[in-house]
Order: structure tokens, then C-alpha cells, then sequence
């Protein structure tokens, strides 16, 4: 099928949708000792496909194959984590939306605390490369054209590298 052009006027309407889908998490130890603490690995992974059962048309919003792979750290107080963000390109688009593809990418997020007593502290960064990255439910940045409709410009970039930090206090 064809992508609208320009604001497409929709309706709420029920529609019978055949969803197929997975998720997957896992972890496993990788090394401890007394000295350097506990080493791991972690992962979750997840995919949906969804299509109108009637016109066998993409459903509008679908998120694409994704995956979050960790190297966990622990020692006494301490925990870290490096995590790897997978996406996979979204191509399966709703044209009727005006619903814009993607492509694939890897993130890399840096995370450590430290906790002590009843106080945690935590540290972060996000996007450690600041990668640039359109995120697959985004967003669309529209604009309007000559004729007063509205159409399409382009994907709404994802967060670039964001430090975070953090203190909770149990009590």
C-alpha cells in the first residue's frame, strides 16, 4: 500500500489484529572470587509483529526487535553494569499513519552505585558515544505545507548522552 500524503483524518474504530510476539530474559554468573567481587551476564530480548487481520496491513506502532545484553559487576557495596541497547531497523510501517521507518542501532549505557546503610548512591551515562539514533516510537515531527495540511518530516531524534545521578534513602 501507499503512504498518505499530507493529515489523514481517522476515526476510532475496533479491528480484528492477529498479534505474534516474544520475550526472552536471562542470566548467568560469569566469575566470583573474594577479592574481585561477582561477575555476570544478563539479557533481555523482545519482538512483536502485529497486522490487521482483515487487510493484512502493519499495525500502526509496533515495536521492533530489540535487546538489552549486560556485564554486571558486584563487590560489597559496589554494583556496576555496561549494557549494549539493541534495535533493529523498524520497517514494518503503518502508510496510512504516515508511520516512518527507522533504522538499526546500538547504544552503550554505563551505570554504577554504591550502597551503605540506608543511602544508595547512584551514577549513569546513557548513550556513553552519543550516538545519534531515531528511537523506532519516537515520534514524527510534522509541519504544515502551502495547501494547510499537515505532513511528515522526519523521525524525532532519540536522547543524545545523558549523566545521571541519583541518591535514595531507606527509612
Amino acid at each position: 500500500s501507499q503512504a498518505a500524503r499530507g493529515f489523514v483524518n481517522l476515526r476510532f474504530v475496533n479491528h480484528d489484529a492477529t498479534f505474534y510476539g516474544v520475550n526472552v530474559s536471562g542470566q548467568m554468573p560469569l566469575a566470583s572470587s573474594p577479592m574481585y567481587g561477582k561477575f555476570g551476564l544478563s539479557g533481555v530480548a523482545g519482538w512483536v509483529y502485529g497486522e490487521n487481520a482483515d487487510t493484512g496491513a502493519n499495525l500502526y506502532h509496533m515495536m521492533p526487535l530489540h535487546s538489552r545484553l549486560a556485564l554486571t559487576h558486584k563487590l560489597g557495596g559496589w554494583s556496576s553494569r555496561l549494557e549494549l541497547d539493541l534495535y533493529a531497523g523498524k520497517h514494518n510501517v503503518d502508510p496510512v499513519r504516515n508511520e516512518l521507518q527507522t533504522a538499526g542501532y546500538a547504544l552503550v549505557n554505563l551505570r554504577t552505585s554504591y550502597e551503605w546503610s540506608h543511602v544508595r548512591f547512584d551514577l549513569g551515562v546513557e548513550n556513553l558515544f552519543d550516538k545519534y539514533y531515531e528511537a523506532p516510537l519516537g515520534g514524527t515531527y510534522i509541519y504544515p505545507i502551502l495547501d494547510s495540511n499537515v505532513g511528515p518530516k522526519g523521525n524525532v531524534p532519540g536522547m543524545g548522552r545523558s549523566l545521571n545521578a541519583g541518591v535514595t534513602v531507606k527509612f
